[in-house]
Parts: C-alpha cells; structure tokens; sequence
C-alpha cells in the first residue's frame, strides 16, 4: 500500500489565519475547524443580537405596565 504524505498550510477561509492544529483526518475525509478567533467573532455577534433583543423586549414590557 502507498502512502501519500503532504506539509499543507491550511487558512481559515473567513480571516485568513493560518490554522496548524486544527486538522482532522477520518479515513478518507478530511475536517477543518474554524480558527477560534472567527469562532469567538461569531460568538459575540450572537450574544450581542440576544443582548439587544431582550432589552427591547424588556422595554416594550415597561411600555406595557406604565400605559
């Protein structure tokens, strides 16, 4: 049996970051997690959209019981 050995550099497809241990290889597929900075980006972005839409609705609430 061949074996087929390969030195690649693989980049975060959002931010460009280089991302050495972040490859996995099952069988024949290999997977690429997303470099934790995008994670922690997209993580923000969520908490913020949650933040904002409880405080609206918060203040929506408050309209309710002071009219």
């Amino acid at each position: 049996m061949m074996t087929l050995r390969l030195n690649l550099t693989v980049q975060c497809s959002q931010c460009g970051a280089e991302m050495p241990h972040s490859v996995t290889q099952t069988g024949q597929s290999v997977w690429i997690a997303p470099c934790l900075a995008c994670l922690k980006r997209a993580n923000n972005a969520g908490f913020e959209e949650g933040h904002a839409k409880g405080w609206d609705e918060a203040k929506l609430e408050k309209q309710e019981v002071v009219n």
